[in-house]
């Protein structure tokens, strides 16, 4: 073998046994990277019921269509592209993340809320939702789960398709 090999095999080498020996540091272990707070499972949403200002509207999904709950039509294609939107952000719900200061309900737009949500999976589970306000870094609305302790950041995008379904809070 020439000189210029071996040395090229050496450093090659060296290389791999440097990254492996810090991929093996326990800090950079995947297990300890923060993961997200999990709101809601995997699933398929087949009823969502949206409040906004006490007036409530009630969906279903049937044979792949969604429909308003008491009507046999399907919903026009830009309502039905929306709610089918919704569900693939609401389930599953992942947070940014759980919001650690104190803040009160009011002050984050819960109390009352700017929209409320209630889905069922196909599996029976059921989640209550509150959407708030916006948040003070772009891209995030304040979410509580009805159950479970404390605020969350969840997307914004959730609360645009409500908002684009619903016509904005008043």
């Amino acid at each position: 073998m020439r000189r210029s090999t071996v040395i090229l095999v050496g450093l090659a080498t060296l290389v791999v046994a440097v990254v492996g020996l810090d991929l093996l540091r326990p800090e950079a272990s995947p297990a300890r990277l923060p993961t997200l707070p999990r709101l809601i499972p995997p699933g398929t949403v087949a009823t969502l019921t949206l409040d906004r200002a006490g007036t409530t509207y009630e969906f279903r999904k049937a044979a792949g269509a969604w429909m308003a709950v008491g009507s046999t039509e399907p919903l026009p294609v830009p309502a039905a592209d929306l709610l089918d939107g919704l569900g693939r952000e609401l389930a599953p719900l992942y947070a940014f993340r759980r919001v650690e200061a104190a803040l009160p309900p009011a002050e984050a737009g819960l109390d009352p809320p700017r929209f409320g949500v209630v889905l069922t999976l196909t599996t029976g589970e059921t989640f209550v939702l509150r959407l708030g306000d916006p948040t003070p870094e772009p891209g995030g609305t304040f979410l509580q789960v009805a159950d479970r302790e404390g605020i969350f950041v969840v997307s914004s995008t959730i609360a645009d398709r409500v908002s684009r379904l619903l016509g904005p809070p008043a």
